[in-house]
């Protein structure tokens, strides 16, 4: 089954956004992603933006083990720290 990601969601600490965090949370449930990355702009999100960490155990990858059956992600969508950095060639993520 194809996951649904979003790799480039703004926040409050942006300029161009006035989301919450949980907001955002709220509407990535909605919309059945399984991932999305918070990247605000010249800003790294705040412990604030991933409350799911502290209750779940972080999703590690091994290569050298198969995966086991069943789920293979949690029922949440999880949120992944990123950043949005304005250089002379564009912007990049």
């Amino acid at each position: 089954m194809p996951l649904k990601i979003d790799l480039h969601i703004h926040s409050f600490r942006s300029r161009d956004c006035e989301t919450s965090c949980e907001e955002i949370a709220r509407t990535a449930a909605g919309a059945g992603l399984a991932f999305y990355a918070l990247t605000d702009h010249a800003a790294l999100p705040g412990p604030e933006c991933f409350p799911e960490n502290s209750a779940r155990p972080a999703i590690t990858a091994k290569t050298d083990t198969a995966i086991p059956p069943g789920p293979a992600l949690p029922p949440a969508p999880r949120a992944i720290a990123g950043v949005e950095v304005s250089t002379s060639a564009g912007h990049i993520i």
